[in-house]
């Protein structure tokens, strides 16, 4: 897998949020200032298991978290 070993954790997927393949993420620490359409998250319940993800929107606030994927 080509994660860098900068690989950082931004939390769990609490559920999804309608049909467009946004996940809202509970449990998250340390979050980025920003995800954007050239980043890609790994997801997975291990490093070694995780799949990359291309990032199509993040939206956070202090109130919920959300993150949109391609694929």
């Amino acid at each position: 897998m080509s994660q860098s070993a900068e690989t950082e954790y931004l939390g769990v997927i609490g559920r999804t949020h309608g049909v467009d393949g946004t996940v809202v993420l509970i449990d998250t620490v340390g979050l980025p200032a920003r995800l954007d359409a050239t980043s890609t998250v790994y997801v997975g319940y291990a490093r070694d298991f995780a799949k990359p993800y291309r990032v199509l929107a993040f939206h956070a606030t202090p109130q919920r978290t959300t993150l949109r994927l391609a694929g």
